[in-house]
């Protein structure tokens, strides 16, 4: 059997091929295709969801491919995972409902909406050319969100789908883990697809169990919310609980009950309410503190709103005037330009060009790292194949020395966020060590891990500003533009220091002995295991 996975650069594809990987009985899948128009993910996904297969080894061939009518060749099943516009479009889909007053999810309600817009006609598209490619009896298996409405959209299209979803399978276990069951034994009655389902029934031996799942609470707290109880808190065990006695509930205060049950002795009315008492104080204080964080957020987002403001309205603004008068001195038709002014204009629009590449660079992984949208993609790396990467594009990028010994362990990182790290430092090193004192890059073992240290060899930066120098928009003393990418908008070492910090690494500042600031990168090494000298990333 032929599965193709269409959108295997995603990072849900390992945990997908696991699954594949560990299929018995009648399924046997022969052949898996990763198709994905992104090169660069399907070069990492791709080789990672073959070593898990020969993990189990399962003989499954494993292959990836840009071009999507190759991965459909003869496909047995489609599976669609995909998501138009990527996170940038579930950004959008997830705040602006906020702005009129709904949730804000990405596949239900107005957000959903919007995704559905986007995607249902690309999906039709791709099962469109499945059905001319495919195998006749080919199944398209959806797994994009909103899955209901993608699904229903393909069925209304007469294409051969089913859509996916692991909502039922959470609650089934759930439901038999509370009932002391095995799961199989459980039989749901499920209606809904992903993020909007209902269960109207949990028939365990030809009994529907659901009403004793809802009043076997245990200890618990239940709110009224438009008209209906729900629970806030609980602990203890539901199941044990429910099978030790009789329910007692106690208002704590006007909307807000207490459930005890599962007591070995009664409770009088004091202890009762002194438990009422301290358990809605409690939900008092964690409301509290959820509303000081997302006030907190609030603000932290208005000061970063008026900071990118300022930056759009002079920083982004000076190489783009650069680029408008350079291009419009080359469109004169009464003028003739010497060879060496035509180059030097050139030259100009190139450097104004890089660097607004840069500062929109900053400003988006920035953005990526307040939204918490970034999820790093860890796996053994060496330092000397990626430090070079980080030097293309950078004026006078040969003068950067790299010093990396032939040893140096492999790093457990991202390869692509590390690339930016050290293209932000090697770009702030080279804008402030002068002309004939070239910065350095030295790379040794440290502790379990691996120590880059970044010296350039300028003014360095004063001991109570070093740490000042990693906040946001910070441009200290005006050295060529300060600790951010000389001449930009000071976010160079926040994305540095954000980008190291959900890889598990770290930075901090040093000074260069003889004068100048030393980055001191700190990245932990990837672990070898003992099966055949194989490297690990551990989680």
């Amino acid at each position: 059997m032929k599965v193709t996975v269409v959108g295997g650069g995603s990072t849900y594809t390992p945990e997908l091929v696991d699954g594949i990987a560990r299929l018995t009985g009648g399924i046997k899948v022969t052949e898996l295709v990763l198709a994905d128009p992104d090169e660069s993910r399907l070069s990492v996904v791709g080789p990672v969801s073959r070593r898990i297969m020969a993990a189990y080894d399962n003989p499954a061939d494993v292959t990836w491919t840009t071009r999507l009518d190759e991965g459909l060749d003869g496909a047995n099943g489609v599976l669609l995972q995909l998501r138009v516009g990527g996170q940038a479009a579930r950004h959008r889909d997830e705040t602006w409902p906020l702005d009129c007053g709904c949730i804000g999810q990405e596949t239900t309600g107005a957000g959903g909406l919007a995704k559905a817009l986007r995607t249902v006609p690309v999906v039709l598209d791709i099962a469109e050319r499945a059905r001319q490619r495919a195998a006749g009896d080919a199944w398209i298996i959806d797994f994009t969100n909103p899955v209901g409405i993608v699904t229903r959209a393909l069925l209304d299209f007469g294409h051969r789908a089913i859509g996916l979803c692991n909502v039922a399978i959470g609650f089934q276990r759930q439901f038999a883990a509370f009932l002391g069951v095995e799961p199989d034994s459980v039989a749901l009655d499920h209606a809904g697809l992903n993020h909007l389902t209902w269960e109207r029934a949990a028939v365990v031996d030809g009994i529907d169990r659901l009403p004793d799942l809802i009043d076997a609470h245990g200890a618990e707290l239940a709110e009224r919310v438009g008209g209906q109880w729900i629970k806030v808190a609980a602990s203890g065990d539901p199941a044990a609980a429910a099978a030790a006695g009789p329910e007692l509930r106690l208002a704590a205060r006007a909307n807000l009950m207490l459930i005890a049950s599962g007591q070995d002795r009664p409770l009088t009315d004091r202890l009762l309410h002194g438990y009422a008492a301290q358990a809605a104080a409690a939900l008092d204080r964690d409301r509290l503190r959820t509303q000081a964080a997302q006030a907190e957020a609030l603000a932290e987002g208005n000061r970063m709103r008026t900071a990118l403001l300022a930056a759009v309205s002079h920083d982004l603004r000076t190489p783009l005037a650069s680029i408008k008068a350079s291009v419009s001195t080359l469109r004169q038709t009464d003028v003739s330009w010497e060879a060496a002014d035509e180059a030097a204009l050139l030259a100009t629009i190139e450097r104004s060009s890089d660097r607004l590449d840069a500062l929109i660079g900053n400003l988006l992984d920035m953005s990526r790292l307040t939204a918490g949208s970034l999820q790093p993609f860890l796996r053994p790396t060496a330092i000397d194949e990626v430090a070079p990467v980080a030097l293309r594009g950078l004026d006078a990028g040969t003068r950067m020395r790299l010093m990396v010994p032939d040893d140096l362990p492999l790093v457990r990182t991202d390869p692509g966020l590390l690339e930016r790290v050290l293209a932000n430092l090697f770009a702030n090193a080279l804008g402030y060590s002068p002309p004939g004192r070239d910065p350095e890059l030295h790379a040794r073992q440290d502790d379990g891990g691996v120590l880059l240290e970044i010296a350039d060899h300028g003014r360095g930066v004063p001991d109570e500003l070093k740490e000042q120098m990693f906040e946001p928009f910070q441009r200290l003393d005006g050295r060529g533009g300060g600790p951010g990418t000389p001449g930009g908008i000071g976010l160079g070492l926040a994305v540095v220091r954000g980008f190291l910090d959900i890889m598990g690494g770290s930075v901090e500042p040093a000074d260069t002995p003889g004068g100048g600031l030393t980055m001191r990168v700190r990245l932990p090494a990837a672990v070898e295991s003992a099966d055949a000298g194989s490297l690990t990333v551990p989680q």
